[in-house]
């Protein structure tokens, strides 16, 4: 019993550990080295979000969002397909008008709109 309680306590930040040192090993391999520190210029419609570079090109159809959500730092979009966009609150320039046109798609769209301030990395 001891040695579960010890392993209940320990692992998580064993995992943690593992977690991080897995993943910056990736980051740094050749594949995703040049990721780092690229701009992206972002375009909003009423149909769709245009993300561009000058590597990629991608357009996500706003009826493939189940859900916006929004913490104390981001703006977080789940995709139908499973993935996440994210945008950093201190990367926006003009966060009122942002959070406007996420709320009027997701009223016209019958989005889920979530304030989710509570919400932390772990």
């Amino acid at each position: 019993m001891a040695l579960g309680v010890i392993s209940f306590i320990v692992f998580p930040q064993y995992l943690g550990y593992y977690y991080k040192k897995h993943f910056s090993k990736i980051i740094k391999t050749e594949d995703y080295k040049n990721r780092i520190d690229q701009s992206f210029n972002i375009s909003f419609n009423n149909e769709f979000i245009e993300v561009k570079n000058n590597h990629i090109q991608a357009k996500h159809n706003v009826g493939n969002f189940e859900y916006i959500s929004e913490t104390n730092e981001y703006f977080f979009i789940k995709l139908k397909a499973g993935d996440f966009l994210a945008y950093p609150k201190e990367q926006i320039n003009d966060f009122d008008t942002l959070k406007t046109y996420f709320k009027n798609i997701c009223t016209k769209n019958k989005i889920e709109y979530k304030n989710e301030y509570g919400w932390k990395w772990k």
